[in-house]
């Protein structure tokens, strides 16, 4: 969005458009998430995170005086979630994809021992001591996230097998599932 910058109706940090989602009164009167911030209407941006959200939850009346009329914000911070981990699951695909995640514990430490390793996705079920052999080759303090999905289901997001873990690599085709994995982290 070039040098917009926008302010976090919880927070009222003001800050990049691109770290935040924008939220949107639907006609029905429920509040949504504005996917491709398109949306007709007024909108509200909020960080993607735990405290964000939890302050919206707490206090509401910031964001439903914003986009003027009630909102059910129970609802809006599942959907929120829900709408992070489609963007998550997607991300991960596009990533193996483009072969910029590493599967298997062996090439994870070696891309790790290399530098070439930005984050950790680990799912529901991995063993602690996989974590613990992960996290012992772990060099430059690469970020490991927990993801909302098991191993099964992370090998179904990366072709069929069982993975417990992948790795992300460093690169201009994995800055988008990068970010997803840090929103998903702060969501807490």
């Amino acid at each position: 969005m070039g040098n917009a910058v926008r302010t976090c109706v919880a927070c009222r940090e003001r800050t990049n458009p691109d770290t935040m989602i924008r939220l949107v009164r639907h006609p029905s009167g429920i509040a949504v998430v504005d996917e491709k911030r398109r949306l007709p209407g007024r909108g509200a941006w909020c960080h993607v995170s735990g405290d964000c959200l939890g302050l919206l939850v707490k206090r509401p009346a910031g964001l439903q005086r914003a986009l003027r009329g009630t909102i059910d914000m129970e609802r809006l911070a599942a959907d929120v979630r829900l709408w992070l981990a489609r963007r998550l699951s997607d991300g991960l695909s596009l990533a193996f994809a483009a072969r910029c995640a590493v599967i298997g514990q062996e090439r994870m430490l070696e891309a790790m021992a290399g530098g070439g390793v930005a984050c950790v996705a680990i799912s529901t079920d991995i063993s602690p001591r996989t974590v613990r052999g992960l996290k012992a080759g772990a060099t430059s303090g690469e970020l490991f996230v927990e993801v909302p999905y098991s191993s099964a289901e992370l090998g179904a997001l990366l072709g069929g097998e069982l993975y417990a873990a992948v790795a992300i690599l460093h690169g201009p085709a994995t800055n988008n599932v990068l970010l997803r994995l840090r929103q998903w982290s702060a969501l807490g």
